[in-house]
């Protein structure tokens, strides 16, 4: 039942909240880090009439951090949530760009072995292709060093405005007309932790 309602929030969140529509102002709270700024949302729309929280990466245009420094600023961004009287355990989603050089690394290499990738990634929309990659690959899992503590982890649940290089980009050799993702906006869901 757990599940189902926190599948149920991130659904109404996700549907009802488009990031690119939302201007700066509606953000009820925001947080400067080097090359980056984390806003925090909220919504009324959740199916348990409770206040739920999105969280949307910026990042400027000076080198991308990694993804430790990432979960350095979400630790700071949840326990100033909870200072305020703000449950991180509602946050239902996160909007980030796939920026992080080590992330992308990682994805490159497993794109490129990756059969579903190869038949996916000239195709209309990939997205979905790539989000059970990195979710499979775990790119995110780090996240869950905060989340978890708020019996909560980290879902992909879609890639959109997905950039796209050759492999030789990433020291790989060429592979017909395999491209590989090398940015991506990305919606992520907060879900209950499974046994």
């Amino acid at each position: 039942m757990k599940v189902l309602l926190m599948f149920c929030l991130c659904l109404c969140f996700f549907t009802n909240v488009n990031a690119e529509e939302t201007a700066a102002e509606d953000y009820i709270r925001e947080w400067d880090f080097p090359n980056t700024q984390i806003y925090l949302e909220e919504s009324n729309n959740s199916l348990d009439g409770k206040i739920i929280y999105s969280l949307n990466f910026m990042q400027s245009f000076r080198p991308p951090t990694n993804i430790t420094e990432e979960v350095g600023f979400l630790k700071t961004v949840t326990q100033d949530m909870e200072k305020a009287g703000m449950p991180p355990q509602r946050i239902a989603g996160i909007r980030l760009s796939v920026a992080e050089p080590d992330v992308l690394k990682q994805l490159a290499a497993a794109a490129y072995d990756s059969s579903l990738w190869a038949k996916k990634f000239d195709a209309t929309n990939p997205g979905d292709a790539l989000a059970l990659i990195l979710n499979q690959i775990g790119a995110y899992a780090p996240f869950n060093q905060v989340f978890n503590s708020y019996g909560l982890q980290v879902k992909v649940n879609y890639a959109g405005k997905i950039g796209l290089v050759k492999p030789q980009e990433f020291g790989l050799a060429k592979k017909g007309k395999l491209r590989l993702p090398n940015d991506a906006t990305l919606e992520m869901s907060l879900i209950p932790i499974t046994p």
